[in-house]
């Protein structure tokens, strides 16, 4: 696997080669990636921006608060060896999970689903980005180093899916998610080999934003928005929450 943002398509002049036979009813399509465009400085920057919120459009984190001051969960953490206290949230409701299991997350806190561009806003980028172990020990990064993984073709062209704005790259936070349309993918596209790649979540936000990564969507774990129709219920706290191995489980056994 690599990680690099190499392999994404590139630029807003971006084109997509849709190869008879290979755009079936699941909306998958491959993507070239022409040369890149011109503009200003300041055009890029407005651009790059609404090309975030497009890319961040449904992606849901979850979010520890506080009920006492309303502010959320804050860790210590040391970039460049200096110490500050930064924002913390979690792009996987099953790791909070585990944390809140753990006591990392005082059990006195509302755990809450939010959009994940309103996140980014509030906090201007600084907080601490938090995945689950296994999801962090798949890509062989820390688990405040999130990466993403996406489809692609053996010549690392990627495998896009068509949404309500079109074909884009879905990026997952979750190794499962990415697994699984890997598995639809080899359904549709027989003969091609196919694999799962991975990218800096860090480094990829941020290529969104200077213009040079456009036609991403990131997906967040489908926990996420479970926990969020149960917000929406009135439910803020963990304490019987269900993990996505114990739905799998009363699947199996029909309970």
């Amino acid at each position: 696997m690599t990680n690099t943002n190499e392999n994404l398509p590139r630029s807003r002049g971006r084109f997509l080669r849709a190869i008879p036979g290979l755009v079936m009813a699941l909306g998958l399509a491959f993507a070239a990636a022409p040369a890149q465009a011109r503009e200003t400085p300041a055009q890029a920057e407005s651009a790059g921006f609404a090309e975030l919120r497009r890319a961040l459009d449904g992606f849901f984190v979850i979010l520890a608060i506080d009920p006492a001051s309303g502010e959320m969960l804050k860790v210590r953490s040391e970039p460049g060896g200096v110490e500050i206290i930064r924002p913390l949230f979690y792009l996987d409701v099953e790791a909070a999970y585990a944390d809140w299991i753990s006591g990392t997350v005082p059990q006195s806190h509302a755990v809450v689903a939010a959009n994940g561009i309103d996140v980014i806003i509030e906090t201007q980028g600084a907080a601490v980005w938090m995945v689950g172990d296994f999801d962090a020990s798949k890509a062989q990064v820390a688990i405040d180093q999130p990466a993403l993984f996406y489809v692609a073709a053996a010549d690392d062209q990627p495998v896009l899916q068509t949404f309500s704005d079109g074909q884009r790259l879905p990026m997952f936070v979750s190794y499962n998610d990415a697994a699984r349309l890997l598995d639809k993918a080899k359904q549709s596209m027989t003969g091609l080999e196919l694999k799962i790649e991975q990218s800096d979540m860090m480094g990829t936000l941020q290529a969104i934003i200077t213009g040079e990564v456009i036609g991403v969507r990131l997906v967040a774990p489908g926990s996420n928005l479970r926990w969020a129709q149960e917000n929406q219920r009135g439910v803020r706290t963990l304490d019987g929450y269900v993990t996505e191995a114990d739905l799998a489980m009363q699947a199996l056994t029909g309970e």
